[in-house]
């Protein structure tokens, strides 16, 4: 699993718990967030990607990572980044964060098998 797929998997677990109950800063967040959007191997605001790779090149070297690892590492990159909104912008994603936390390693393996093979093996 390399970084983008990390990404990739937070997102779509988070797209797929999506409904009309979820509040604003999870929504703006979600925007934001959409890797794909542009199909360019970013995100649809660039500077979450940014902070994203920032965060979790702090994690592990290299590109890329166990899945398990990968599920390890969502969960900090979510509290970290919450962290960061709270710190940098007086808002957050405590509501991407929370509901992150029912993310279960079998739910996770899940989303990743569901990540095309041209993503998850770039020729």
């Amino acid at each position: 699993m390399n970084k983008f797929q990390i990404l990739l998997c937070i997102y779509n677990y988070l797209d797929k718990h999506l409904d009309k109950t979820r509040g604003e800063k999870f929504l703006f967040y979600m925007r934001g967030l959409n890797p794909y959007l542009w199909g360019d191997g970013s995100t649809a605001e660039p500077e979450y990607f940014e902070d994203f790779m920032t965060i979790v090149n702090g994690y592990f070297s290299g590109n890329d990572c166990s899945v398990e690892d990968g599920y390890k590492y969502a969960a900090m990159y979510l509290h970290d980044y919450n962290k960061l909104e709270h710190e940098k912008f007086n808002s957050n994603i405590d509501e991407a964060e929370e509901l992150f936390k029912d993310c279960t390693l079998d739910d996770w393996k899940r989303v990743y098998d569901k990540i095309p093979n041209s993503i998850k093996n770039p020729e």
